[in-house]
């Protein structure tokens, strides 16, 4: 019933489900399980971390920012694909997806989290982008194979999750 939580400065034993003190991560509401993000739009999540949509022309200009921005808080996906709006929601028990590079096959969700050695306590509330029923996007980490923008993409919804203050 621990959980040993290891950051470089510090370890902590915590109770299994503990969030580690001074660690605030994005999540998902217990009372608010499902958000809608228009786009354009932006919604508050719990801890003050926003989440935001914003539709781009796929210009060359536009280009450069898919590849030399190593922002994992930040996504590009075709947007005529994707209209939106999105459904912001917690992950569901024994949900898959299909992370880009992993060539089309599906993962549960739940190990692609652990896989990624996500904090126990972070995963049942962390947000996902959703559209149609799939998920789109785990914020921080992939997006999914089916979003990805190719190379005849003319409209881009660019996706943004940030920390309080930012």
């Amino acid at each position: 019933g621990l959980q040993i939580v290891r950051r470089p400065d510090r370890i902590w034993i915590l109770r299994d489900g503990a969030q580690v003190p001074g660690v605030s991560w994005p999540s998902v509401s217990a009372d608010k399980r499902e958000l809608e993000l228009d786009v354009p739009g932006e919604i508050v999540l719990s801890n003050g971390w926003t989440l935001t949509a914003e539709k781009m022309d796929a210009t060359l200009s536009a280009w450069p920012a898919l590849f030399e921005d190593p922002d994992e808080f930040q996504a590009m996906i075709d947007g005529a694909a994707f209209p939106g709006p999105f459904t912001i929601r917690s992950r569901k028990s024994g949900e898959r997806f299909r992370p880009l590079g992993l060539e089309g096959q599906s993962q549960k969700i739940s190990d692609f989290m652990i896989n990624l050695k996500l904090p126990a306590g972070a995963r049942s509330s962390w947000p996902l982008v959703d559209y149609g029923g799939e998920v789109v996007w785990v914020p921080g980490f992939r997006l999914a194979d089916h979003a990805r923008v190719r190379p005849n993409t003319r409209t881009l919804i660019r996706l943004c999750m940030r920390p309080p203050g930012l």
